[in-house]
């Protein structure tokens, strides 16, 4: 079976889509502490905090300069049935050159959590997931 200018296109297409989707990835990582060369501390899936609530740090990753000026981090507590509940927002300035920043998110009662990142303008950079338990 003889392929086609059509599907050899498609196939260039396909790994250039990939290649660019990996060269720009973001993450995020959950941890205990930061130090001041943007390497994560502790790192986990889940923490346990106190009875009167606590926080972890969110490291931010980014292959190339963020270009924003701000970020937006949105809350959201994961139910048993997997839908979402707002808990909060929180805003963060930073320069458009960083290619890593960090936040201290304070959680106050057990759960499951997802962690959406926005730049300024709204665009969604990654998204993670923790679990907080109660010491």
């Amino acid at each position: 079976m003889r392929t086609t200018f059509l599907q050899k296109v498609f196939f260039l297409f396909a790994i250039f889509l990939f290649a660019s989707i990996i060269s720009f990835s973001q993450t995020i990582t959950f941890c205990e502490s930061v130090d001041s060369a943007g390497n994560a501390k502790n790192v986990s899936s889940t923490f346990a905090i106190g009875a009167n609530g606590g926080f972890i740090n969110a490291l931010v990753t980014l292959s190339n300069g963020i270009n924003s000026n701000f970020v937006t981090y949105d809350v959201f507590a994961v139910n048993e049935d997997k839908s979402e509940e707002y808990e909060s927002t929180i805003r963060q300035t930073i320069q458009p050159d960083f290619t890593w920043f960090s936040k201290e998110i304070t959680f106050h009662k057990t759960g499951r959590y997802n962690v959406y990142v926005y730049d300024d303008k709204d665009r969604l950079l990654c998204v993670g997931r923790v679990t907080i338990k109660i010491e």
